[in-house]
């Protein structure tokens, strides 16, 4: 199962409104900085994301823009955890991310701690 980074806005029963967090890249070592959306006339729905809007028009990128159905029951694994200062997931949930086996993403090898 893939998974992403958000932040819940709304709650109404299970069905949660959140807001986006991520990077241009699409890399998950990097900042998860929130996504901001706006209407461009000219170049129609535009995303990014940013720690701050560019402009206070903007609103959070949400799952209601992409259409994605997000349920608390069914699609949160990992919830109530503080991004770090700058903007970065704790390496704590990165393993804890990389260890779930319904999640396909794993840490690269040089990056876990082996205790023995």
């Amino acid at each position: 199962m893939p998974f992403s980074i958000s932040k819940v806005l709304k709650r109404k029963d299970a069905n949660l409104t959140i807001q986006w967090y991520g990077n241009m890249e699409g890399i998950l070592n990097a900042p998860q900085l929130p996504g901001w959306y706006y209407q461009n006339p000219e170049e129609g729905e535009v995303w990014y994301f940013a720690d701050k809007k560019e402009d206070p028009s903007h609103e959070p990128y949400t799952n209601t823009h992409t259409g994605t159905e997000v349920l608390s029951t069914d699609h949160v694994y990992l919830n109530g955890f503080p991004m770090n200062k700058n903007f970065a997931i704790p390496k704590a949930v990165l393993k804890e991310i990389s260890a779930c086996e319904d999640i396909d993403w794993y840490l690269p090898e040089h990056q876990i701690e082996i205790h023995i």
